[in-house]
């Protein structure tokens, strides 16, 4: 179980490309079989977090087993924190 198929929904964004610091990612599951979202999560850039089955609920585990283990990740939101601030000025 666990086997993931990545799929970048954003490519290089124009903060990585400037080299700045990203901290946290928006992440969601899709099922295999009907191409839904299942699950939206966030985790800190560079986690395995959005990649791995463990410590995950119950709805989520059955949904997973449904598709033999495997499920789709998309990273759809790239969230650095001096942005946040530069807009508050």
């Amino acid at each position: 179980m666990g086997k993931v198929q990545e799929k970048d929904s954003n490519g290089l964004s124009l903060i990585s490309l400037l080299g700045l610091n990203m901290t946290h990612c928006v992440y969601r599951h899709i099922r295999l079989d009907t191409n839904e979202v299942f699950y939206v999560g966030l985790a800190k850039l560079g986690s395995k977090r959005p990649y791995v089955p463990n410590s995950r609920n119950k709805y989520w585990q059955n949904v997973v087993d449904k598709n033999a283990g495997k499920f789709k990740v998309d990273i759809i939101l790239r969230i650095q924190p001096a942005l946040k601030e530069l807009k508050n000025k």
